[in-house]
């Protein structure tokens, strides 16, 4: 009497057909885990056709049917690890995953965006991410100028540019102030692609104000201030001129975040300290000092709160 044992064919053939699966995705460039995905549910067919078949030539030979049990044991598991894909997959789990393995790192260089001003606007404010470094630098035209580094997970360098052109900057003018905000991420969604700006290099017309909220941290290069400026961030370094007439007073919660090659007046500040702006405390706790440093005639003043260190270095 023969003896036919159900698993074993089911078993070989799945065997087969995963390594074709394999080296079709190796050398089409196809993603491997799509492919198991799309195709684990010929599992089931293989397995029940194989008990029909031997079922219909048990009847015709008077054979005997016996099950290979670790065969169909594994067979079970890979149902199991299918049923589990069929579940990330209509729940789109299992494309946020492939996206993962299949993202790469870009860093990009954000396009230059210019706005002129006009001679109506008296001062800038910038709104910035507490991720993302600033650096401040002065210009002599009415331009305003922004550069920018991106670093971007993406698939391929076009996806990562165009999440990178989608990244904007939002600009809107009440009465004579300029405000300018920065879209610092954008995503493609839930565990996919994304894109975020490192740091934004920003010309800001010397003759202007200047109020600066956030940034994890803050590089200006002080030589061309003309005007009074504000700058509340976590943490600055301020470069400029030995025989600049500006007067630097920089609010913080330790004296010892007042760092650089220059003198610091340190004053203790019992509760919010001076009023150089609104919400001054915004970034450092009710314990605070005040640093001051530059000439008796000062022509202006560059007033920092900042919860960090603020680094001022004379050239």
């Amino acid at each position: 009497m023969r003896q036919r044992r159900v698993g074993t064919l089911s078993m070989g053939f799945l065997l087969v057909s995963s390594g074709i699966l394999l080296l079709y995705a190796q050398f089409k460039k196809v993603e491997a885990f799509e492919l198991l995905v799309k195709w684990w549910p010929l599992v089931f067919f293989l397995l029940g056709a194989e008990v029909l078949l031997y079922a219909f030539l048990q009847k015709e030979e008077k054979g005997k049917i016996s099950y290979d049990v670790f065969s169909i044991f594994m067979i079970m598991v890979i149902i199991f690890v299918g049923s589990g894909l069929f579940a990330l997959t209509q729940t789109g789990i299992a494309e946020g995953l492939s996206n993962v393995v299949k993202a790469q790192s870009y860093n990009l260089q954000l396009p230059e965006r210019e706005f002129i001003l006009e001679d109506s606007i008296d001062k800038i404010v910038i709104a910035a991410d507490q991720q993302i470094s600033l650096d401040i630098r002065t210009s002599t035209d009415k331009t305003v100028s922004l550069l920018g580094a991106c670093y971007a997970r993406a698939d391929s360098t076009e996806t990562a540019r165009k999440l990178m052109n989608d990244l904007t900057v939002a600009t809107h003018i009440t009465g004579d102030v300029l405000y300018i905000a920065f879209d610092t991420t954008r995503s493609a969604g839930d565990m996919k692609y994304y894109a975020r700006v490192n740091e934004y290099t920003v010309f800001i017309p010397q003759d202007r104000g200047v109020e600066i909220d956030g940034g994890n941290y803050v590089t200006i290069q002080g030589e061309g201030i003309k005007r009074d400026w504000l700058v509340k961030c976590d943490g600055a370094v301020i470069t400029i001129p030995a025989d600049k007439k500006t007067e630097i007073l920089a609010i913080v919660n330790d004296p010892n975040r007042l760092k650089g090659n220059t003198e610091w007046e340190i004053t203790d500040n019992p509760e919010t300290g001076e009023n150089i702006g609104d919400n001054t405390n915004r970034a450092v706790t009710n314990s605070t000092v005040t640093g001051r440093t530059g000439t008796a005639d000062a022509e202006n003043k560059l007033s920092i709160v900042c919860s960090g260190d603020v680094e001022v270095n004379k050239i």
